[in-house]
């Protein structure tokens, strides 16, 4: 459409020029407007967006993006892009934008700095832009403390699972509860330092159970020992522990593909590969997924069945 005069469509409806307001009618029609790149458009409704949010994050949201998007045509439409541009820092002022928009409302304070036409006014936007910068670095200190915080929680809460990972049969049962609990962000964190699906202590755990109820261990040591040459020629590999990482290639520093339930059992390739970590050697096995693709298990959280 037009979008200049889907422009005056709109002003007609919003300040009742030979017919009643309607607002919503008005800003439809400034929508349609902004929406064609018109820069009186897209000021006109970014504005209002910003002008009337609520605490509305896409209505922020879409406000800077129309807001900015008028600001940017000093090429088209100078007076109307200066115009937007104020409004864009006039906005960040009020400590409604993000990071971004910020950074960006300071880069406006240039362009308006430099279209300024006295001493006077050169001088509020250098303040202007300094108060900017100033959020910014007030932002990221605070950033940085919130994450100091989180630490003495994070290492408490992991002491915490810690222990009852080592004394109990029931880690997943631990890992649940504290997911109900008040900390549950931090202890998910922690949670998820303990068990990195690559025999960690909850794999750990989980397979010692194992060991005591099949007494599987021996055996499967002895073939980590011996290596490829105490595998059988046809072989599976079945996970041994709660959510096991399979990843792209032998070791934890490979991505993760997927992860793998217990009781899985994968076909091997045959292929397989030591890798020396902080306890020593282990055995990573090649497997087949069921989508097609090749992936890495670690040997601590699977054993070998034929």
């Amino acid at each position: 459409g037009d979008g200049e005069a889907q422009y005056l469509i709109a002003q007609m409806y919003l300040e009742g020029m030979g017919m009643s307001i309607d607002k919503d009618r008005g800003m439809f029609w400034l929508k349609k407007s902004a929406e064609t790149g018109n820069a009186m458009g897209q000021f006109l409704y970014g504005s209002k967006l910003l002008a009337t949010h609520g605490g509305d994050k896409e209505k922020i949201k879409e406000g800077f993006k129309y807001t900015g998007a008028a600001a940017d045509q000093s090429d088209k439409d100078p007076k109307t892009a200066l115009d937007a541009m104020q409004k864009y820092v006039d906005a960040n002022m009020n400590k409604i934008g993000s990071k971004a928009e910020v950074k960006k409302a300071i880069g406006y304070c240039d362009k308006l700095k430099a279209a300024a036409d006295d001493s006077f006014n050169k001088k509020i936007y250098d303040d202007t832009k300094k108060k900017l910068k100033d959020m910014l670095q007030a932002d990221k200190r605070s950033g940085t403390r919130r994450k100091k915080k989180k630490g003495p929680l994070l290492l408490a809460a992991a002491v915490v699972v810690g222990v009852v990972v080592k004394f109990t049969d029931v880690p997943v049962k631990v890992a649940d509860w504290y997911k109900d609990s008040s900390l549950k962000g931090v202890v998910e964190l922690a949670t998820s330092f303990l068990d990195k699906g690559d025999g960690g202590s909850t794999q750990k755990n989980n397979q010692s159970s194992a060991k005591k109820d099949n007494q599987k261990g021996s055996d499967k040591a002895a073939q980590e020992a011996a290596g490829t040459s105490a595998l059988p020629a046809d072989f599976s590999v079945k996970v041994t522990a709660a959510n096991v990482n399979i990843r792209t290639g032998a070791g934890t520093a490979a991505d993760v593909l997927t992860v793998a339930a217990a009781g899985m059992v994968f076909t091997a390739t045959g292929n397989t590969e030591l890798v020396q970590n902080a306890d020593g050697e282990t055995t990573w096995y090649e497997i087949l997924l069921e989508d097609g693709r090749v992936g890495w298990i670690s040997g601590n959280v699977a054993e070998i069945v034929e």
